[in-house]
């Protein structure tokens, strides 16, 4: 089984990460750089001078989004593959900033069928399911059921939308496991 995130936000603002607009990749720089500010802090290298770093470097593990990465998405260039988990965890970040809500639940599988890719060119990720759906098609997904309960079905989604001035949303779906 695997644990599945739901967010409500629009599939083309999800596509509008990769070659965002000048105006645009400034408030994503921001929201990237409010997640990924503080770099995990240096622990004491023990085994001496064979693996010594520069002092003060901090230590980014090989799934952490960086600043490269952002810019790549941003600039709607293909990811490298060895950059697909990094990249994939930036993604999730900046669309739950982006989302109007977003649940969490475990022990969820996705149906076959169920979504259809971002349209990102970001690469997959063994054991990483992403994609989006409409709403009604969500419902398929009982353990969703709940959360979609909250916007008073399809209309309440079309009403946030337009008093938020923004696309209807979609849920994206993040599943792993």
């Amino acid at each position: 089984m695997a644990e599945l995130r739901a967010y409500a936000v629009a599939a083309v603002e999800v596509r509008a990460l990769a070659g965002a607009d000048p105006e645009e990749r400034g408030r994503l720089r921001e929201l990237a750089r409010r997640t990924w500010a503080a770099p995990r802090p240096r622990t004491r290298d023990l085994l001496g001078p064979m693996h010594r770093r520069v002092p003060g470097a901090p230590v980014i593990a090989a799934d952490d989004p960086t600043p490269a990465d952002l810019e790549t998405l941003l600039a709607g260039s293909a990811v490298p593959p060895e950059r697909g988990t990094a990249t994939w965890r930036l993604v999730e970040a900046l669309v739950a900033a982006l989302a109007r809500s977003s649940t969490r639940v475990t022990d969820t599988r996705v149906p076959p069928g169920l979504l259809v890719p971002t349209g990102l060119p970001v690469p997959a990720v063994a054991g990483l399911v992403v994609g989006s759906c409409s709403p009604v098609r969500a419902a398929a997904l009982t353990a969703l059921h709940p959360w979609l309960g909250g916007f008073d079905g399809p209309e309440g989604w079309l009403a946030t939308a337009a008093r938020a001035g923004r696309p209807v949303p979609d849920v994206l779906v993040v599943a792993q496991g």
